[in-house]
């Protein structure tokens, strides 16, 4: 699925010649709500020196609700979504209702 969600990723952005992605974080139940996943996001990354290395943007995936509101609420605009056949198809259902993995982009043009 994640192979798949990478294609369409790419197919949405056909002007990006170099990218850093972020594998999927997972916070446990017991820790979201404390600014974790925002402390991960960006942990550690250089913005000025990722440009100057040439990377055009960051990609994620996110498979939760809470990932998906936390990149959007980060500025990172959703470029692809597994279409929910892929669901049906592997009687795929995610824990907490959401009905696609998601791929989103934030750009460091």
């Amino acid at each position: 699925m994640l192979e798949e969600t990478k294609r369409l990723t790419l197919e949405a952005l056909p002007d990006i010649h170099k990218m850093l992605r972020r594998e999927i974080s997972f916070i446990t139940s017991e820790y979201q709500h404390r600014g974790i996943g925002a402390l991960m996001l960006h942990h550690k990354l250089d913005f000025k020196q990722l440009k100057a290395d040439g990377v055009q943007g960051i990609v994620s995936e996110a498979t939760s609700k809470a990932n998906q509101h936390l990149l959007s609420s980060r500025g990172y605009k959703k470029v692809a979504q597994l279409p929910d056949s892929v669901y049906k198809q592997l009687f795929i259902h995610l824990h907490d209702g959401t009905r696609n993995i998601e791929a989103f982009f934030y750009d460091l043009r």
